[in-house]
Parts: structure tokens; sequence; C-alpha cells
């Protein structure tokens, strides 16, 4: 638990209505950027399994391996995530 100083209450925040919690299933309106080979699937499945939305990048990998890290991540987590998906990458893989 966090130290609080003395006199502070404890605050909680509830994001019901909240259009991004709303629009997406996760808890908090909260995302990782899908930029760079990190955000794959260790990044994007402890942020969506802990309420966030997590996106995985698609972009440094082939089709194949990118499924993969997918997998790793339904392995994690059942919730919310989204796909950076660059039109021009899957052209490149057909």
């Amino acid at each position: 638990m966090a130290a609080r100083l003395p006199g502070m209450l404890a605050m909680t925040q509830s994001f019901e209505g909240n259009r991004v919690v709303r629009d997406t299933g996760c808890r908090y309106p909260i995302f990782n950027a899908p930029v760079g080979y990190f955000a794959r699937a260790s990044l994007t499945g402890a942020i969506s399994a802990a309420g966030g939305f997590g996106l995985m990048e698609t972009s440094s990998q082939g089709l194949a391996e990118t499924e993969a890290e997918f997998d790793l991540v339904r392995e994690r987590t059942d919730a919310p995530l989204g796909l950076q998906m660059f039109l021009r990458v899957l052209k490149q893989q057909e």
C-alpha cells in the first residue's frame, strides 16, 4: 500500500462513462505506443492484463511471427488489445 501524507484522503477514480473505456472494453483509458520491436507480446499482454488497452506493433516481423506473438498475448490474457496494421507491410507479405 502506498504511503500517504497525514490528512490526505485516498482517492479513487471511476472511468464509468469514459468513451475510451466504453469503446475498447478496457478498464482504464491507458494505451501504450505500438512503436518498435519492444511493443510486442510481453508489453502488450501486460498492459491489457492490467486493464489498459495494449497495442502491438506488427511491422518488425512477418505474419507468422506476428501471429505467434498474438498467441502469446492470448495465453496471458483475454482482455482487449489492438494491432498496429501498416497496409504497406501487409501487402509485402502477399
